[in-house]
């Protein structure tokens, strides 16, 4: 798996990856569960074993805690937080308490950006912490140089 994964990084081969080390071997696969929902937030299969692998680790969601589904990943029960999910693919949106209607597009930017913001709880390592590097993986030092 560890092949398939250097060859083309999916979200099925993060969840199969993630998976198996934490079902199977029992070591530590929540970083490529954790990548899997990044790449597919949708995916249910990927979302219950992140919720249940970070629940069993005690790990909570620092970031945007006051949104939807954060809030469900961090104080709810693995079905709980599964059913907010299923509720926002089947009708694209949820009606909240205060009456108000959360798109799933906006639950799920929220959701993707929290799980950015807390990727070192999963083990997730920053590989490019210098700001030399555009969002495309160009070195725009060279570029300014060169100006």
């Amino acid at each position: 798996m560890e092949l398939a994964l250097s060859i083309k990084k999916t979200p099925r081969v993060h969840y199969r990856l993630g998976r198996f080390k934490e079902e199977s071997l029992k070591q530590y696969g929540i970083d490529h569960l954790f990548q899997s929902v990044l790449l597919n937030p949708s995916s249910f299969c990927s979302n219950r074993w992140l919720k249940e692998t970070a629940a069993k680790r005690e790990i909570k969601l620092k970031t945007n805690t006051r949104k939807l589904l954060t809030d469900t990943f961090n104080n709810s029960e693995v079905l709980e937080h599964l059913k907010t999910i299923n509720q926002l693919l089947i009708n694209g949106s949820v009606k909240l308490p205060n009456n108000s209607i959360l798109l799933a597009s906006v639950a799920f930017t929220d959701f993707i950006a929290g799980l950015n913001a807390d990727e070192k709880l999963f083990g997730i390592q920053t590989t490019n912490d210098n700001d030399e590097e555009d969002d495309y993986g160009i070195d725009i030092s060279s570029i300014a140089k060169s100006l």
